[in-house]
């Protein structure tokens, strides 16, 4: 196997602040918005491919319409918001929104983020949509590799499409940025460790180094702790995942460790393409959901509002029993931010609100 350090995007595309030095924040550090829950691909350790389980969900898989997402983004201007981080993607694949584009624009006219980031499977990556990227304001395109091996790329991914259309989409990507003589958006390609294809690291690695600006081997992450699926099954069906390599790098580095308070509601959000707006972008099931930016102010009324305090005491008082999403999640452990000391001693400002002086 590959002796390149295992890590996370958030661990390697980070410099993090003393989160508790900043509770409570007027904004959250990091938003993701999905452009779309339609996706091109049924991975077999994903919910999205797993459409019996998304009409059980009720998840009706659609874009996010322009309208919707700028109403999110005139909020944040409203309010005077500056965000670390924009996601554009959750559990679809964001290049099926035709609007994607269009969307990177808003936001980088906005001034409201300082980075904005899309993950995508690659597939689409060529003609009209790879041209809106590369004149979009993007800063970074983080594309996720199945497998380098056809077979088992389709097997995965459970479609028709071969592992080396991905690679020659994102080789003509990086000529068509690189002829433009442009800096960004920067290409970010990673696979993850998981069991199955632990045989093709090392040849992932020398393969995408060539044609990427960075590689990395990502670990394996199993959603929620719901325990309504094992996500991780298929591609782990011998469960030697350990784990430790699942969510304790951080802990095995000495950084952080297993907590029982998610640091997650002090510094992210998650709006689904219907405008639902949760805490965490591995909430499958819905289950984190606080508020509804179609009708509420996202700032004012969600950010700083009764539910996300509520959200928050539940993890504070250490009662995640109360949301199915929460109850036995490891996720939380895969960050580097450890609060709980601070929430035990400073409970009142970790339950804190902020008072804005609104735009006029």
């Amino acid at each position: 196997m590959t002796d390149k350090k295992i890590q996370s995007f958030v661990e390697k595309n980070s410099n993090r602040i003393q989160l508790e030095d900043h509770i409570p924040l007027k904004f959250p550090l990091a938003l993701t918005i999905e452009p779309t829950s339609k996706c091109n691909f049924s991975c077999r350790f994903c919910p999205n491919g797993d459409k019996e389980l998304q009409k059980q969900l009720g998840v009706k898989p659609d874009d996010m319409s322009l309208g919707l997402y700028k109403k999110i983004i005139n909020d944040l201007s409203e309010s005077g918001a500056y965000i670390k981080s924009l996601s554009l993607h959750k559990d679809g694949e964001p290049l099926l929104n035709t609007n994607l584009g269009e969307m990177i624009r808003i936001a980088r006219q906005s001034g409201c983020f300082d980075s904005i980031t899309v993950t995508t499977n690659g597939s689409l990556l060529e003609g009209d949509r790879a041209s809106q990227l590369l004149n979009s304001g993007l800063t970074h395109l983080r594309i996720s590799i199945e497998s380098i091996k056809d077979e088992r790329f389709k097997w995965i991914t459970q479609t028709k499409y071969k592992a080396d259309r991905v690679y020659e989409n994102i080789q003509k990507f990086k000529v068509m940025r690189d002829e433009l003589g442009l800096d960004y958006p920067r290409i970010y390609v990673k696979m993850v460790a998981f069991p199955i294809v632990e045989d093709e690291l090392d040849d992932f690695v020398k393969k995408y180094e060539a044609i990427a600006d960075d590689v990395n081997i990502e670990t394996p992450m199993n959603w929620n702790g719901s325990g309504e699926k094992n996500f991780l099954e298929e591609v782990d069906p011998n469960g030697v995942s350990s784990k430790d390599e699942v969510f304790g790098y951080y802990e095995n580095s000495g950084e952080s460790g297993s907590k029982f308070c998610c640091p997650l509601p002090w510094y992210s959000l998650s709006i689904t393409q219907e405008g639902h707006v949760g805490i965490c972008g591995v909430d499958w099931n819905h289950e984190t959901i606080i508020g509804d930016v179609s009708n509420e102010h996202l700032i004012y009324e969600i950010w700083n509002g009764e539910n996300m305090i509520d959200f928050r005491k539940m993890h504070v008082e250490n009662n995640k029993h109360m949301r199915a999403s929460c109850v036995n999640c490891e996720f939380l452990n895969s960050y580097p931010d450890n609060i709980d000391d601070f929430v035990k001693v400073n409970p009142e400002k970790a339950l804190g609100k902020v008072k804005y002086e609104k735009n006029k």
